[in-house]
C-alpha cells in the first residue's frame, strides 16, 4: 500500500508539472507562430507592392490590373502547388463547400492585390482590421446566429479608427477605390475561413513535397537581398517570386496552425493583433511615414479590437480559448509597446527617415575608382558636341504635317520650324505651342502637382522660369498644392513634411516637378538635391523635370563628379527630362539613356509678350556676368556718341515680397526692368535673350563656356532678326552699334536725364 502511495503521489506530481510544461510550451508556440505570422505577412506585402510599383513604372503601357492578375496568378499557384484542401474520410461535403475555400482565398489575394495600386500596403492591411466585423457577420448571416454585443460595440470604433488611419480623402476616387477593394478581401478571406471551420470538416493541408519546401525556403533567402542592380526583370522576377514565396508561408501559418486551435472569430482577431504588428513594421522599414492622426486611427482600432476580445475571451463554449486570454495579452502588450515606441520616436526623432540618407555634400565622387582615361575622352567628346540646324526651312507640306503631330511622338523634332520664324511675336506663340503641345500629354491628365527647388535669387532669369512653370500650370488646369524654393527644399525635416503632405495625393491624380534651368551635372548641389527629393519621392510618383541646360564646364568639369551625377539619376530610371538645347538633348542620351527625354525650350517662355512700361535710359545696356560662366572679357571702346552702361541684374536688388514664389514673381519683373533701361540690349546671360526677345528689345549675345547661348540659339531663336549672336566683345559693340544706327527711328527715344548732374563740384 506504502509502495502504491508513493507512486500514486508520484504521478499526480507528474501529471501536474506536464500539464504546466504543456502550458508554458503552448504559450511560447503561440508567440513564434504569431512572430513567424507577422514577418512572413509583411515581407509578401513589401514584396507584392514594391512588384506592382516596380513593373507600372518600368512598362507602364500595360495596365495595373494585369499586373495584379500575374502577382495573384504567382501566389495562388504556388498555394495550389504546395498546399491542398481535405475533408473527414466519413464526412460527405458538397462541391460548393469544397471549393468554397480556394475561391475565397483567390477573391481576397485578388482585391488585396489590386487595392495596393490605388493606395499605401499599410493602408490596405488597416482597412483590413475590419476583418473580424466581417467574419462575424457573415458567421451571423450564414448560421443565423445573433451578433454578440461585444460585435456592435467594436464595430464603429474598429471602421472609425480604420478610416482615420487612411488619412484619405473621400473625394479622391483612387483613394476610395483602393478602400472599397480591401474590403471586398475581406468578404473574400472571410468566406474562406468560415467554409474551412464548415462542421470541422474541410481542413487544408501541406502537400508532402519535401523538394518543393526546401526550394521555396532556398529562394527566399535570396529573394530578399537587394537585387536591383541586376536589372529590371530579374528584379521584377526576384520580387514576383519572393512575393508568392512569402504569401504561401504566412497563408500556411495562418490557416494550417493557428486556425485549427481558435474559432474563426478568434482567429480573426488575431489576425487583426498580426496586421497591427505588421503596420508597424512597414512604418519602421520606412514605406510610410504616420503621422499623429494615423497613429490616433490605430489607437481607436486597438481599443475596438480590445473590446471585441475581451468579450470572446469571457464567452462559453468557445473550442481554443483554454490558452487564449494569456496570448491575446502577450499579443497586446507587444503591439501597444511598438505603438508607444513610435510615439516617442516621432517625438524626438529617433526613428531614421524613410528615404536613404543623402548623399555626402563634401563631393564623396572623388572616392570612385573609375576609368579615368575613358571617361575623360567622353567628357571631351560630348562637350564638343555641335548641332547645326539645316539652313533651308522645311518644306510646306513638311510644315504643314509638323503642326498636326503630337509633339510627344517626335521627340526629337520639336524644333523643325522654330528656327526660321524672324518676329519676336510669332516666336513666342510657337515656342508655347510647343510647349503646352508635349506638356498636356505628359501631365495634362493630373489635377495636382508638387514643384521642388524653385528660384528666388537675384539672378534673374531663375525666377522667370518660375513665373513660367506657374504660367503653366495654371494654362494645363494643374492646382500647385505644394512648393519649395532650394534653400527651404535644403532645411532640415521639410521634405519629410512634404511627404506626409503627398500622402494625401495619388500618382495617378499628382505629378512631382523639378525646377528647369542651366544646373543638370554642371552644379552638383542641385543634383544631390534633387537626389534627396527622388529618393522620397521616385517610388510614389511619376516625376518631370522642367526644360534644363547640362553643363560639362567646357571640358573642365572633373570625370568622377560627371560618373556620380550618372550614377544618381541611374537610380530614377523613369523620370521625365526635358532639355532645352540640342546639345544637352544629345549629351542626355549619352549619360541617361534609360529615362524619357524630349526637346522643349526653355518654360519661361510661358511668360509671353511684355510691353514696355518705361522709356530707355542708355543706348546699350550691357548685361555682363560676373560669376564662373563668364568667359571674362573685357569692355572695348565705346563706337560713337553713344551711352553705355554695363552691368549684372544680380546688383540690381529687387523689392521683396512675402513669400519665395512672391518674390520669384517680382524679381522677374525687376529683370525685365533692367532690362528695358537699354534701347538694345548686350548679353551673356540665357535669359537676357530671352527676357529680351518678350520684351521685343533688339539684343546681340556672347557665348559662355557652357555654350548655353550659342545652342539654344541654334536650337530655337537663330531666325530672329532682331537677336545676333557675337564672337567677341568687339563684335558685340559693333552690332549692336549697327541697330542703333539702322533702327534709330524705331526704337524708342532716351530719357536724357543723364546729361544732368546731380553732384555740383
Amino acid at each position: 500500500m506504502t509502495i502504491f502511495a508513493v507512486r500514486t503521489g508520484y504521478c499526480n506530481g507528474c501529471d501536474k508539472q506536464d500539464g504546466r510544461d504543456r502550458a508554458f510550451s503552448t504559450v511560447v508556440k503561440g508567440i513564434l507562430a504569431y512572430l513567424a505570422w507577422a514577418t512572413t505577412s509583411c515581407l509578401c506585402h513589401l514584396s507584392t507592392k514594391r512588384f506592382l510599383t516596380i513593373s507600372q513604372e518600368h512598362i507602364p503601357w500595360v495596365p495595373g490590373l494585369a499586373w495584379v492578375c500575374l502577382a495573384t496568378s504567382a501566389q495562388m499557384g504556388l498555394c495550389l502547388t504546395l498546399m491542398k484542401p481535405a475533408a473527414k474520410d466519413n464526412v460527405a461535403i458538397g462541391i460548393i463547400w469544397r471549393h468554397l475555400p480556394v475561391i475565397g482565398h483567390l477573391l481576397g489575394t485578388l482585391c488585396s492585390n489590386y487595392s495596393m495600386t490605388f493606395i499605401e500596403a499599410s493602408s490596405t492591411i488597416a482597412v483590413r482590421l475590419m476583418e473580424p466585423i466581417t467574419t462575424a457577420l457573415l458567421d451571423a448571416l450564414v448560421w443565423k446566429t445573433p451578433l454578440p454585443v461585444s460585435v456592435q460595440t467594436s464595430l464603429p470604433l474598429v471602421v472609425t479608427g480604420c478610416i482615420i488611419f487612411t488619412g484619405q480623402s473621400s473625394e479622391n476616387i483612387n483613394h476610395v477605390s483602393g478602400i472599397m477593394l480591401a474590403l471586398l478581401s475581406n468578404l473574400g478571406f472571410g468566406l474562406r475561413n468560415i467554409a474551412m471551420k464548415y462542421k470541422s470538416e474541410s481542413q487544408i493541408k501541406m502537400r508532402s513535397c519535401p523538394a518543393l519546401i526546401f526550394s521555396i525556403l532556398a529562394f527566399t533567402s535570396v529573394a530578399i537581398l537587394d537585387v536591383h542592380h541586376f536589372g529590371r526583370v530579374p528584379h521584377m522576377v526576384f520580387l514576383l517570386f519572393s512575393s508568392s514565396e512569402f504569401h504561401v508561408l504566412y497563408s500556411s501559418l495562418s490557416t494550417c496552425v493557428v486556425l485549427k486551435a481558435v474559432s474563426v472569430v478568434t482567429h480573426a482577431i488575431l489576425n487583426n493583433m498580426k496586421r497591427l504588428a505588421v503596420v508597424m513594421c512597414l512604418e519602421l522599414a520606412g514605406t510610410r511615414s504616420l503621422t499623429m492622426w494615423n497613429l490616433a486611427g490605430l489607437a481607436i482600432v486597438v481599443l475596438g479590437l480590445g473590446v471585441y476580445t475581451r468579450g470572446k475571451v469571457t464567452s462559453q463554449g468557445e473550442v481554443g480559448t483554454k490558452y487564449a486570454k494569456q496570448i491575446l495579452i502577450l499579443l497586446l502588450v507587444f503591439s501597444c509597446g511598438i505603438y508607444m515606441y513610435t510615439v516617442r520616436s516621432l517625438t524626438d526623432g529617433s526613428i531614421p527617415p524613410a528615404s536613404p540618407a543623402p548623399p555626402d555634400r563634401r563631393e564623396p565622387y572623388e572616392k570612385l575608382t573609375i576609368n579615368i582615361s575613358h571617361w575623360k575622352s567622353l567628357l571631351n567628346r560630348l562637350d564638343s558636341i555641335t548641332h547645326v540646324r539645316p539652313s533651308l526651312p522645311p518644306s510646306p507640306c513638311a510644315s504643314r504635317a509638323y503642326y498636326k503631330w503630337n509633339l510627344v511622338d517626335h521627340p526629337n523634332q520639336t524644333d523643325l520650324c522654330l528656327p526660321f520664324i524672324t518676329t519676336s511675336d510669332d516666336l513666342i506663340t510657337e515656342m508655347q505651342r510647343v510647349q503646352v503641345n508635349i506638356l498636356q500629354t505628359l501631365i495634362g491628365k493630373y489635377e495636382y502637382a508638387f514643384l521642388f527647388d524653385i528660384n528666388a535669387f537675384e539672378n534673374k532669369g531663375d525666377p522667370a522660369i518660375t513665373v513660367g512653370e506657374v504660367y503653366l500650370l495654371r494654362r494645363l488646369g494643374i492646382q500647385l498644392v505644394y512648393y519649395c524654393s532650394t534653400f527651404v527644399c535644403e532645411e532640415s525635416g521639410i521634405l519629410d513634411k512634404a511627404l506626409s503632405l503627398s500622402k494625401h495625393y495619388s500618382r495617378e491624380n499628382t505629378i512631382v516637378l523639378l525646377h528647369g534651368g542651366g544646373n543638370l551635372i554642371g552644379y552638383l548641389q542641385n543634383d544631390v538635391l534633387r537626389d534627396q527629393i527622388l529618393s522620397r519621392f521616385y517610388e510614389h510618383f511619376n516625376v518631370l523635370m522642367f526644360p534644363q541646360s547640362i553643363w560639362l564646364k567646357g571640358g573642365r568639369l572633373p570625370v568622377h563628379r560627371m560618373v556620380y551625377v550618372k550614377e544618381i539619376y541611374r537610380k530614377y530610371p523613369n523620370i521625365t527630362f526635358l532639355l532645352r538645347d540640342r546639345k544637352s538633348f544629345a549629351i542626355g542620351h549619352e549619360l541617361f539613356p534609360r529615362q524619357k527625354l524630349f526637346l522643349v525650350p526653355d518654360i519661361a517662355f510661358q511668360i509671353g509678350s511684355i510691353s514696355r512700361f518705361m522709356s530707355p535710359i542708355y543706348d546699350i545696356l550691357w548685361l555682363k556676368r560676373g560669376d564662373d560662366e563668364t568667359l571674362n572679357y573685357t569692355i572695348p571702346s565705346l563706337i560713337g556718341n553713344f551711352t553705355v552702361h554695363v552691368a549684372d541684374w544680380t546688383t540690381f536688388i529687387s523689392p521683396r515680397g512675402e513669400t519665395s514664389m512672391e518674390n520669384a514673381f517680382l524679381q522677374t519683373s525687376t529683370g525685365v526692368m533692367f532690362l528695358q533701361r537699354g534701347r538694345v540690349v548686350i548679353t551673356d546671360r540665357l535669359h537676357g535673350h530671352i527676357l529680351s526677345i518678350l520684351c521685343g528689345i533688339p539684343h546681340v549675345m556672347l557665348d559662355n563656356p557652357a555654350h548655353k547661348l550659342s545652342s539654344f540659339h541654334e536650337t530655337w531663336t537663330k531666325g530672329l532678326s532682331t537677336a545676333m549672336m557675337a564672337t567677341s566683345s568687339e563684335q558685340a559693340l559693333k552690332l549692336a552699334v549697327d541697330i542703333l544706327k539702322k533702327q534709330k527711328h524705331s526704337l524708342p527715344k532716351l530719357v536724357a536725364y543723364n546729361e544732368v548732374s546731380e553732384r555740383l563740384p
